[in-house]
């Protein structure tokens, strides 16, 4: 849900590095970067959108720990 929050493209992004386990490069590549550097700055930016979400929501690591 968090991370649905960050936006479509971030969503894909973050699935892509954390789950597909894709290299920045690849992800450079499949998200139309200029280079990988530009796509590690993305994912920082997106990133910190979920962070940010959860400040907002004022959620702590214990409300995800069942």
């Amino acid at each position: 849900q968090l991370l649905k929050s960050s936006g479509e493209k971030c969503l894909n992004m973050l699935q892509s590095f954390y789950y597909q386990n894709l290299s920045m490069k690849d992800i450079s590549t499949k998200f139309g970067f200029s280079s990988e550097r530009s796509a590690t700055v993305q994912k920082y930016k997106c990133l910190e959108k979920v962070r940010e979400n959860i400040k907002q929501k004022s959620l702590h690591y214990a409300d995800f720990i069942d």
